[in-house]
């Protein structure tokens, strides 16, 4: 592995971990920065997310060698060294030994004093046998799958109270290259032209079950190239995502509203649903968000949508039994989507303490914009039954207009997509 690629990987994970920059962002900016193609980027991009992904993993080890406070420097190399030995074939231990030495000398701020000490911890971590050791789960389970699945114990401890003996099953499925899922525009192609040309660019592509439009593209392919190559065609939107979208069950000539609509994904489904024949209006809470969806859209030759600069939970009382059909796709914690976001595992309870409010003050104002015997789509891609579950129950005490017509969670480890969760509420005629 040539150096430029562990400097590269170095310098994105600081400004990530130190830096509060989002993963995805400075992965498309360093790769541009460092020009890097084919293996390089693909390996460059292998490191970053696998050692965010396993950092708690990683920081055990470290620590069963060295009881020194080290620079987050030091320790952003070492991660790197370690994520190689213990994760990675391709890279052999030696040379990983030494990259981490010359990295630590070109790039740490106590240059060689750093290194001897990277070096020896290295050392001793070969001489262990580069074995990977958890914490007794006799002892502590929740402390074992906290380091066996790098996620915060707080996040172990939710889930396994959730879903009991499942949960670990679903730790499990979030760890390794997550695939990228698309929506076949169909309003100018097919599911199965466009899997076609995708396979013939060289890329494992097929159609999702149980979607309308989805078609799924195996780990590692150039996502933002293929948008580019095949422009107007697909757009990115997750299997889950799809379905929850598909259960709004918009028909032509409608009259709705997306009230949380940024990227546009949903928007984007519905206007398909739709044939480009009705109104969407589109509303973000950030107005920088709408220009994507409306560049998008234009790209999709979908004229529908408007957008509009909106906080969800403020009212507007020409809203008031106006849409046919609201989807509120509520902010939220975004737990089920780790496996594509693993910066996401590091949040902290605080982070979404008040999330479960928020998102009920959204869905209780938009339920007052469906008209008699219209729908409320509530969803969320994340897994927690206080902004699931609990939240809709809750709605549905305050607005006993409405009726649960369906309810549906989507796993990771079984469903093969995102963690995901909506429910349909219909509006009783009065």
């Amino acid at each position: 592995m040539s150096k430029n690629i562990r400097a590269a990987a170095f310098v994105s994970l600081m400004r990530i971990d130190g830096g509060g920059k989002y993963s995805n962002i400075e992965l498309d900016a360093a790769i541009k920065r460092w020009n890097l193609e084919g293996s390089d980027r693909a390996l460059f991009t292998t490191l970053v997310y696998g050692v965010i992904e396993r950092k708690l993993t990683l920081d055990y080890q470290i620590n069963r060698f060295t009881s020194r406070d080290i620079d987050d420097d030091v320790r952003c190399v070492l991660r790197i060294a370690f994520y190689s030995i213990l994760f990675l074939d391709r890279i052999p231990d030696h040379a990983a030994a030494y990259e981490a030495v010359e990295l630590c000398k070109n790039r740490c701020r106590r240059g060689m004093a750093s290194a001897s000490l990277v070096n020896a911890v290295i050392r001793s971590l070969l001489r262990d046998g580069s074995r990977i050791i958890y914490p007794e789960r006799e002892k502590d389970e929740i402390r074992y799958l906290s380091v066996r699945y790098s996620l915060p114990a707080w996040l172990c401890e939710l889930w396994t109270k959730s879903y009991g003996k499942r949960a670990e099953e679903i730790m499990s499925s979030l760890t390794g290259t997550a695939r990228t899922d698309i929506a076949v525009n169909t309003l100018r192609a097919d599911v199965s032209y466009v899997a076609d040309e995708l396979n013939s660019s060289g890329c494992s592509a097929s159609a999702i079950p149980n979607t309308v439009r989805g078609v799924t593209i195996a780990s590692g392919a150039p996502i933002a190239e293929l948008l580019e190559q095949y422009g107007g065609l697909f757009y990115v939107q997750d299997a889950s995502s799809q379905r929850a979208a598909a259960a709004l069950g918009a028909q032509p000539g409608e009259n709705i509203l997306d009230a949380c609509a940024a990227p546009g994904g949903k928007s984007f489904h519905i206007a398909l649903d739709m044939n480009n024949d009705g109104s969407i209006i589109s509303c973000d809470l950030h107005k920088n968000k709408l220009s994507l969806i409306e560049r998008t859209a234009a790209s999709l030759g979908i004229d529908i949508i408007k957008t509009r600069e909106q906080n969800g939970a403020e009212h507007i009382s020409e809203w008031d039994e106006h849409f046919d059909r609201v989807i509120c796709d509520v902010p939220c914690s975004g737990l089920g989507v780790i496996a594509k976001k693993p910066d996401l595992r590091y949040k902290s309870p605080n982070d979404i303490g008040r999330l479960p409010e928020i998102q009920l003050a959204i869905a209780e104002n938009c339920s007052k914009y469906v008209k008699n015997g219209g729908i409320l789509l509530y969803s969320t891609c994340t897994l927690n039954n206080t902004e699931n579950e609990a939240n809709v129950r809750a709605l549905l005490e305050r607005c006993p207009q409405f009726t649960l017509s369906e309810e549906k969670t989507f796993f990771p480890d079984s469903d093969g997509c995102d963690g995901f969760y909506y429910a349909k509420l219909i509006k009783n005629i009065q």
